[in-house]
């Protein structure tokens, strides 16, 4: 059974373009979630050193919010979602993370690997 959890992300006032730029294309992805990314029609393919790849399939984005996507190969009903999110009042911004477990052991290192990738993300975008 598949276990849904989000995670939240305090990316302080980090312009939303800025962040956008990382996580929905391929050249920012590349900076900090993977060694190379492509994108092939509504497909990207993800390259981790010589030997490791994966593709995921965008399910759906909006420009500036949110994009969401499809492992190849993973339950038909997972997914993952970036999501940015911005506060009027305090101008902070905020990306969400929601993802899916197969088990709690897998959600505990889900959330080691997303802190882990936020973390990359921070420090390239100068929001450490």
């Amino acid at each position: 059974m598949n276990e849904k959890f989000t995670m939240e992300f305090d990316m302080r006032g980090t312009p939303v373009s800025l962040l956008w730029k990382h996580i929905a294309t391929p050249p920012g992805l590349a900076q900090w979630f993977a060694d190379q990314v492509s994108l092939h029609d509504k497909t990207l393919t993800f390259k981790w050193g010589k030997n490791n790849e994966s593709r995921a399939t965008i399910l759906a984005s909006r420009q500036g919010s949110y994009i969401r996507l499809h492992w190849e190969g993973n339950d038909e009903k997972t997914y993952f979602e970036l999501r940015i999110e911005t506060s009027e009042l305090t101008s902070g911004t905020t990306l969400l993370i929601t993802d899916f477990a197969d088990s709690p052991n897998d959600k505990e290192s889900s959330i080691e690997l997303w802190e882990h990738q936020i973390d990359n993300l921070k420090r390239i975008i100068g929001c450490i």
